[in-house]
């Protein structure tokens, strides 16, 4: 399915706009916020490609690398939502104890 292969580069072009983010940003909480973004692009990225290649190829060996794309990405992904949810307060708070003084 084409979907997959969309979604594919739709996630590695958020990656890459998050990541020349990161090296913009000053703060380190907001950097870390905006890293653990990228962190859940590339994770998509692995997971739509691991997907991607399962439904695509048939064979043995694409099915391997598919599995294993596909279960590290969901993890990746899993990983760099929870570091999300852990450096958006701070990032927040941050960023108003940036626009205050």
């Amino acid at each position: 399915m084409p979907i997959f292969g969309v979604l594919s580069v739709l996630c590695l072009i958020a990656y890459v706009f998050f990541r020349v983010r990161y090296f913009r940003v000053k703060q380190p909480y907001h950097r870390q916020w905006i890293s653990s973004k990228a962190t859940i692009a590339l994770g998509s990225f692995m997971f739509f490609f691991g997907i991607d290649q399962l439904i695509v190829w048939q064979d043995k060996v694409a099915i391997i690398v598919g599995s294993v794309f596909a279960i590290v990405g969901f993890v990746y992904a899993i990983q760099g939502f929870k570091t999300y949810k852990f450096y958006q307060p701070k990032a927040a708070e941050e960023a108003r104890q940036q626009y205050k003084g």
